[in-house]
């Protein structure tokens, strides 16, 4: 189920309660929480690095869309330049990495291996 589906049905079970009479706290918190599930989904995405089947691994600000994770400002990074791994990304590149810049990439999630958080700031201004 959707984040969408989720609050469509949060929002009618509140005005369900509502008109029902009586179960104003209920009808409250279930309004209360479709509002902050909306805030959050349009609460700017993470800086995350997502590593894809087949080899490919990206860098950029990361969504959900139902079963599809959608990266903008996405750069695929071609050459980690690292010594230990991958996780030495997270504080930005170095001076061996190369990133391609390739805008948005839309991820089915059988596709997802794993996401790595970043230090934001490390990697905003690349």
């Amino acid at each position: 189920m959707s984040t969408e589906d989720i609050v469509t049905r949060l929002r009618m079970y509140a005005e369900d309660l509502h008109s029902a009479g009586g179960f104003n706290g209920y009808a409250s918190a279930m309004s209360l929480a479709a509002d902050e599930i909306e805030r959050l989904r349009q609460k700017d995405s993470p800086y995350q690095i997502a590593v894809l089947d087949r080899g490919f691994v990206y860098i950029g600000r990361v969504k959900w869309n139902d079963d599809v994770l959608t990266i903008t400002d996405a750069r695929c990074i071609r050459r980690w330049g690292t010594t230990k791994g991958l996780g030495e990304l997270v504080n930005g590149p170095t001076e061996e990495t190369i990133l391609d810049t390739v805008g948005t990439v839309h991820v089915p999630e059988h596709s997802l291996i794993h996401l790595i958080d970043v230090v934001e700031s490390a990697w905003k201004n690349i």
